[in-house]
């Protein structure tokens, strides 16, 4: 076997790890891992770098070559959002996403496990051949090592030859098992840190084979880890690493090792000032000064107690821990700092000179860490879990040296079988409880709410934990509403309100507005609107310099339909967050409704220039170019669509908006395909179902648009402007019951919205069911019962009831509120056709079709009808209405000049 100058075989990592080891450290990470694939998205960067993300959540070469040109919120790290990329377009070409989002995530946790894997045999590797090359610098004999075959001392030294795999594999199992990797593995988010490592560890190996070989493709595969490295996720101290390889391998008067070494210098470089930018344009580092106050080397050493403590009890551990906004130098004498920082200086000082490996995974933890440390504070964070997860690896090494010869001795070199089975029972015993720790600390990432609430649970008293954990319930809420588990929505929302409370009751907390704004949203979802907005304008008077309550109490107010009430609320929160584009979308849609395009078009297109994949704002502009109605605007809204589609296929509100930009140009068999396209991809889409409903229905193909109205009728109106259409429809085709079903299905969509529940009453008379139709209508406040469409409905309900005197004063109502009830006394007249088609010969139901004919100036049509009052009237009241009307009505509704019946 050839020998290279320094001693080291070819194949010497070959020789020394056997694919025993391999496959043992590999199942000891595939163990820890396995567990977490249970888990879900969780919220944070799980939802904003992939759920979220058009780039990576629509997978293609364009999409790939765009993730190597943004920053992503304040890092540049494509290879990750590269992998998720990859991950959607596995789990939708085997149709995981079908049932709901959640049906894939186990493919994402899946590829964490097995990079966990990757990483473990990985540490075995560079360990081992680092270990291997320091034995190799200790000038002994064999002869001196070895045992004679008489004799065994206790105190025997261990061969060198059989050091360097030990060490490798224990240091390989340890970071395999380790709780505090737990989170990486666990967390989809962790893919960022587990691919950095991959890659630094490769380049690592790598270096080493060019410094043996030389060989130029392992040059160039170096340069490339380094980079995937730095792509991944910044790490300063791989050139760290490449030292400790260079002073092993007795390599620093080579012109091969500088040579690399510079170069690898310079990529990180490189990298690191792309993501200090990044960092610096987000102001991250100006919100990390602000929060973080008092020395800075105070904070550094409370990180590092931090670590020493949490690598030897890895207890206690979560996603996130409070920071202390201000030290100083009295923090350095409490106990969880003190005892924790005295012990691994004493440890080190005792260590450290008694080996050489002791020292290297010293330099190696410290290289490794340095970045993360709170020296400049780009984070609200003094430690996490998963910075950890290349430094560990020094940690271990310098742990399995020191340990090494005194295990082989208790278990091989000891007369003793006692000391030996002790020996490994203890660390049978260590491997089972650190993984059933890691399993326990993985449990907490299963989904967002036993991350949040574990965070709650373990610091119960800091500020906004508990209101973070109630965010998580409401939004759980939200989903569960949307998928049709009204049951467990209502319970998340219950939940809400329990943790905003719980935040409430803590008096020294700064999220007492956030906890009010959870509780009125909630509320709102449960039915409680009045207390519902009273916590929400709380909200805003105790922090008014917070926007997100002023945008939650507009979206409230605009819920109820009082959109003029919620603008100041609105424009005052984009005001405030004007790069914030939910906010900008939010207020755009008011002006929109209101009617005023041309304000809503400037805040789509500022939404857009901040995020050129914005779905929500090329809608809308979308909408607003059709809303011209001319060729132009058609053919617009018409490219701006064709284009989304081009990378988002899917979208079915933008491929709905196509649907109406193509009729509105008179092709109406491509809107008509269009639509008939969505449905076979989503049959509950009602929007879609509607549209063509309405065009067959204009068509006059009564027969063929039924069941698309059934349909909508079936799945639940998306607004009261589609419930509106509904309604009409079945009302025209004699089947008030149908209607009722709609509007009951509406109300679960939208039990908060007056109008609807006024036309439930109205349906419900429609049918016969005059006494359920009263009882809806008592629900609604006086305020609302001033509405034009609810007094149109409760004109209809007297009539059905035999309450004629009301049904009049209702009609006189409709006829003074002028042209603002025009469609209400439209749809009134055409109850009032199936009315007497049901009961005919009711001469009241002629009087008041009469007078509000007479309001939409259908002069002869009123006539006529008053002709038949004339004829049919038996009573001298409805003979009385008949002659008022006929006396005092005028083309110009509501001006009389004679008192009325």
């Amino acid at each position: 076997m050839r020998m290279d100058p320094n001693g080291a075989t070819d194949d010497s990592i070959r020789c020394m790890v056997s694919w025993r080891r391999v496959w043992i450290v590999a199942a000891a990470a595939l163990i820890m891992g396995l567990p977490t694939l249970r888990g879900t998205f969780v919220d944070g960067d799980d939802r904003q770098l992939a759920l979220d993300h058009a780039l990576v959540n629509h997978p293609s070469f364009s999409h790939a070559i765009e993730l190597f040109k943004i920053v992503h919120r304040d890092l540049y790290q494509p290879i990750p959002l590269l992998t998720f990329s990859a991950e959607f377009a596995m789990a939708q070409f085997f149709g995981l996403f079908d049932r709901s989002i959640e049906g894939g995530a186990w493919i994402f946790h899946l590829t964490n496990v097995l990079l966990h894997a990757a990483n473990s045999v990985l540490v075995l590797l560079v360990i081992t051949q680092l270990q291997n090359l320091l034995d190799r610098r200790v000038d002994v004999h064999i002869a001196h090592i070895l045992p004679t075959p008489n004799s065994v001392s206790r105190t025997t030294p261990i061969d060198p030859a059989n050091a360097a795999p030990w060490v490798g594999t224990a240091t390989a199992v340890f970071f395999a098992l380790h709780p505090l990797n737990a989170e990486v593995v666990a967390w989809i988010n962790g893919r960022m840190m587990a691919l950095s490592t991959l890659f630094a560890l490769s380049s690592v190996l790598a270096f080493s084979v060019w410094l043996r070989h030389g060989r130029w493709r392992w040059l160039f595969i170096t340069i490339l880890c380094v980079a995937l490295c730095m792509m991944s996720k910044v790490r300063v101290g791989v050139p760290a690493l490449f030292l400790i390889l260079g002073f092993v391998g007795r390599d620093f008067r080579s012109a091969r090792f500088w040579s690399l070494w510079f170069i690898a210098l310079i990529v990180t470089a490189v990298f690191v000032l792309v993501n200090l930018d990044a960092t610096s344009e987000s102001g991250s580092f100006e919100s990390g000064g602000r929060h973080l106050q008092g020395p800075r080397i105070v904070r550094v050493l409370m990180a590092l107690a931090w670590y020493f403590q949490h690598v030897v009890i890895p207890t206690g551990l979560a996603a996130w821990y409070p920071t202390p906004s201000n030290v100083s130098l009295a923090n350095l004498v409490l106990p969880e700092v003190f005892f924790p920082l005295f012990c691994a200086t004493a440890f080190f000082a005792w260590a450290c000179p008694r080996s050489l490996a002791a020292t290297l995974g010293f330099v190696w933890f410290f290289a490794t860490i340095v970045d993360t440390l709170p020296i400049v504070p780009a984070r609200n964070l003094l430690a996490a879990d998963r910075y950890m997860h290349l430094s560990i690896i020094g940690l271990f090494w310098l742990i399995s040296s020191l340990v090494r010869p005194k295990f082989s001795t208790a278990t091989t070199l000891s007369p003793f079988a006692w000391r030996r089975r002790i020996a490994r029972v203890i660390v049978g015993m260590l491997l089972i409880s650190m993984t059933g720790l890691s399993w326990y600390a993985g449990s907490f990432y299963l989904n967002g709410i036993r991350k949040r609430t574990r965070i709650a649970t373990l610091f119960p008293t800091t500020s906004e934990v508990w209101v973070r954990v109630a965010s998580t319930h409401y939004l759980a809420g939200m989903t569960a509403r949307k998928n049709g588990e009204f049951e467990q929505s209502e319970f998340q929302f219950q939940k809400a309100c329990e943790c905003a409370n719980r935040e409430r009751a803590n008096e020294s907390s700064s999220g007492h507005a956030e906890a009010l704004t959870v509780l009125g949203l909630s509320h709102l979802k449960l039915g409680r609107p009045d207390e519902g907005l009273l916590f929400l304008q709380e909200a805003v008077a105790i922090d008014p310099d917070n926007a997100e309550p002023k945008s939650c109490l507009g979206f409230a107010l605009e819920e109820f339909g009082r959109l003029e009430e919620a603008l100041p609320y609105y424009e005052a929160a984009a005001t405030m967050l004007p790069l914030h584009n939910p906010t900008l979308i939010k207020l755009a849609k008011a002006y929109h409704k209101l009617g005023r395009p041309d304000e809503a078009r400037v805040l789509y297109d500022r939404a857009l220039a901040i995020n050129a994949f914005e779905i929500i704002a090329t809608c809308g502009l979308a909408e607003l170019d059709i809303e011209r109605a001319t060729p132009d605007g058609f053919q617009t809204a018409e490219k701006r669509l064709r284009k989304l589609l081009d990378w988002m296929p899917e979208n079915i509100e933008a491929r709905t908006a196509l649907g109406v930009a193509l009729n509105g140009q008179g092709r109406v068999a491509e809107a008509l395909s269009e639509y008939q396209h969505i449905l076979a991809l989503q049959p509950g889409e009602v929007t879609a179902a509607l549209n063509l409903a309405q065009i067959l229905f204009a068509q006059g193909n009564v027969l063929a648009s039924r069941p698309y109205f059934v349909r909508v009728a079936q799945h639940g109106a998306e607004s009261f402007e589609q419930a509106i259409a509904v309604h009409d429809f079945f009302v025209h085709a004699h089947e008030p019951r149908m209607a009722v079903e709609s509007w009951k299905t509406f109300g679960v969509r939208s039990p908060q919205s007056e109008m609807g529940l006024a036309m439930y009453a109205w349906s419900q008379a429609l049918a016969g069911d005059a006494a359920e139709a009263d009882r809806l209508l008592q629900l609604l406040s006086e305020e609302d019962r001033k509405l034009p469409l609810v007094t149109a409905a409760s004109c209809y309900v007297s009539l059905v009831s035999k309450r004629y005197e009301n049904a009049v004063e209702s009609v006189n109502r409709l006829i003074d509120a002028g042209n603002d009830a025009h469609r209400e006394r439209q749809r009134l007249l055409r109850s009032l056709e199936w009315h007497d088609e049901q009961n005919p010969g009711v001469t009241w139901t002629y009087c008041l079709t009469a007078d509000l004919l007479s309001a939409e100036s259908q002069t002869d049509a009123a006539a006529a009808f008053l002709k038949l009052c004339d004829d049919l009237c038996a009573d001298d009241p409805c003979r009385e209405y008949a002659q008022w009307i006929r006396t005092n009505r005028t083309a110009i509704p509501g001006k009389n000049g004679t008192a009325r019946p």
